[in-house]
């Protein structure tokens, strides 16, 4: 309970339901109080610690869908005609207000401005001199990830974006994110230390604005320059590849879009060598907004990558 928001209440009852995670807390205010601004505050709350809600009952028009069941709604009713509005979404027809990316798309470009040096100091990782990357990164680009070859990591260059058909999913297209539990229902051995990478980026761009005049907003963690986004390799073919985890966006990107599982430097040995609960966990994370920065400079998103 945050403590701004101590003194406006009166009574607390807290209760939940017997061998099942859904939790009801009521709250009696006092009069007078603005209870949708209390209300608010509580759910920001609820956000910063990766909660849930509504527990028990669906998003209605009261509470903004996230990510995925926004673009679930969006698949049901592609002219946005049965229940314009719902989950706080648009009321426009064929939701023609909508960013140029859908609610379940992952932005597609990624920077990663850095050294060799400075990357393979940072993830403690070895690395061949001559590699080279992309600045800019979309998929079927160049991008830098670590990965762990028994006791040591390398630092090297790959293609964003594994073929489909190694992950286990159908479809002839190459897989440049992904949702943790995709992977894990069809292809949890892909999940195993040596198929886990760290994508080395510092930042990432996400679509703001309205259909064919969206802008970039770019966005990273606070307290790292350069840091790690949880993801998986193969070493298959000529050409390595690999693929991110997306997590359901916080408050700063974005509740109804998805955004990298972003990892600082530290975390690095839990990604690559913990056990598969411990690495789970880093790849369905969503860090707070508090960690992170947000920045728009109105730069158009016009690369359909």
């Amino acid at each position: 309970m945050p403590q701004a928001v101590q003194p406006w209440i009166v009574h607390k009852v807290y209760y939940g339901h017997f061998l099942c995670h859904v939790l009801h807390q009521d709250y009696v205010l006092r009069a007078g109080v603005d209870s949708a601004a209390i209300k608010q505050i509580l759910l920001d709350t609820l956000d910063a610690r990766g909660a849930e809600y509504p527990a028990e009952h669906n998003v209605g028009h009261s509470y903004r869908a996230k990510a995925p069941l926004a673009a679930q709604y969006r698949r049901l009713d592609p002219l946005n005609r049965f229940n314009s509005g719902i989950g706080k979404l648009s009321h426009a027809p064929g939701w023609a207000d909508s960013p140029d990316d859908n609610g379940d798309a992952m932005t597609r470009i990624y920077r990663c401005r850095t050294a060799l040096s400075e990357a393979a100091g940072l993830f403690e990782a070895a690395f061949t001199p001559d590699a080279s990357w992309a600045g800019e990164v979309y998929p079927a680009r160049r991008g830098l990830i670590v990965t762990q070859a028994e006791d040591q990591r390398q630092l090297h260059p790959a293609v964003w974006g594994i073929p489909e058909r190694r992950l286990g999913l159908r479809g002839k297209d190459d897989c440049p994110t992904i949702w943790f539990r995709e992977l894990w229902e069809v292809s949890p051995f892909l999940f195993e230390p040596e198929s886990r990478c760290i994508i080395v980026l510092d930042c990432f761009a996400t679509p703001t604005g309205v259909a064919g005049r969206s802008s970039k907003s770019w966005s990273g963690l606070e307290s790292d320059i350069l840091f790690g986004w949880a993801g998986i390799w193969s070493g298959e073919g000529a050409n390595p590849c690999f693929t991110g985890f997306v997590v359901a966006g916080n408050a700063l990107v974005g509740h109804d879009r998805v955004m990298p599982a972003l990892l600082r430097p530290s975390e690095a040995k839990t990604c690559l060598s913990g056990t598969a609960s411990e690495a789970a966990n880093l790849a369905r994370r969503t860090l707070p907004p508090t960690e992170m920065w947000s920045e728009a400079l109105g730069e158009p998103w016009n690369c359909k990558r």
